[in-house]
């Protein structure tokens, strides 16, 4: 979740659930947090909603969390399998996968 300047900001799912049980969604997409005077609100750029019934929100991962963390993982992975005999063809496939990534995240 971005927060910044007391705003609070995700991409995702908010289940939304009022009083009337008839009210109860479940809501994708972008949000935006903003308090005035004591209460809180989510907006999706057409509704509002109190945050008070605001029971459940799951922020999806965007692509630069997955290739931050295939790059974690590739990190790892050096330290973990590189033996004598595979040093250099585990060395080329890590610096394949590296380059790919880099190429993915310009385009994000």
């Amino acid at each position: 979740m971005i927060k910044a300047d007391g705003i609070w900001a995700f991409h995702g799912t908010m289940i939304y659930s009022p009083p009337n049980p008839r009210g109860r969604k479940e809501l994708k997409g972008d949000f935006v947090h903003r308090q005035f005077d004591g209460e809180g609100y989510w907006y999706d750029g057409w509704s509002s909603y109190d945050d008070r019934f605001c029971t459940d929100i799951r922020e999806e991962m965007v692509s630069t969390d997955i290739f931050d963390e295939l790059e974690h993982r590739l990190a790892a992975l050096k330290d973990l399998v590189a033996t004598g005999e595979n040093l250099e063809e585990i060395r080329n496939i890590i610096s394949n996968t590296e380059t790919w990534i880099a190429g993915m995240k310009a385009r994000t």
